[in-house]
């Protein structure tokens, strides 16, 4: 009867103690889950000039002297503050891309976006007349010099954001607190954070905030 207890006994123990083992395997993938790395935009920390532009969107409207068009488009305000008279700028007219420069800038914002005409400066193609739905982009400037990656979906200008950083040699990612400065379309400065060469995820991860730590695979 001993004998049965003792193996009634060691058997319980063993059980027990493959129980808590795939207990903590389990919450393992819980604060470790999986991301398909098909799925996430990859962006590398560089080291350089960095282009800065502003885009807007609208359309051809009639300027004042009635046998010229200037492309009027909706900027962010944030992005709205550094543009100047006289930047230069393109304009895509879906048929064309053409030149030109900013030629007035709406006092005031409406709906956290500010008007901005720009007038054209190369010759339109035939057809292209006002009313006309048009994208343009304005040049800011250039910074020399700084650290940039591509622009985190959730980065803003001036902001401190916590990011996915790839962790060298694995398929981890770690997240970490970065400050980002100045910022273009599709590329923002680093301020701290990351040095050059580091490895981020560019693309909404929402879905693992309550992560500190994911593996790509």
């Amino acid at each position: 009867m001993s004998r049965r207890l003792r193996i009634a006994g060691l058997t319980a123990v063993v059980a027990g103690m493959l129980w808590m083992f795939l207990f903590a395997l389990t919450r393992v993938k819980e604060e470790r889950p999986s991301v398909d790395s098909y799925d996430p935009w990859i962006g590398t920390v560089a080291k350089g000039s960095m282009l800065r532009e502003v885009r807007g969107q609208g359309s051809l409207v009639r300027a004042r002297t009635p046998s010229k068009l200037v492309a009027r488009v909706k900027v962010l305000d944030s992005m709205a503050v550094e543009v100047r008279l006289n930047q230069n700028a393109q304009v895509d007219t879906r048929k064309v891309i053409v030149k030109g420069h900013v030629s007035y800038i709406s006092p005031s914002p409406s709906n956290e976006l500010r008007s901005v005409d720009i007038a054209v400066d190369s010759p339109l193609p035939e057809g292209v007349t006002a009313n006309l739905q048009v994208d343009a982009t304005i040049h800011l400037g250039t910074l020399d010099n700084i650290l940039y990656v591509g622009r985190p979906i959730h980065a803003n200008q001036n902001s401190s954001i916590p990011v996915f950083k790839l962790v060298d040699g694995s398929d981890e990612a770690v997240r970490v607190v970065v400050k980002f400065g100045r910022s273009s379309v599709n590329t923002i400065e680093v301020l701290d954070g990351l040095k050059e060469g580091d490895k981020i995820v560019l693309s909404d991860m929402s879905a693992w905030d309550n992560f500190d730590q994911i593996r790509l695979w």
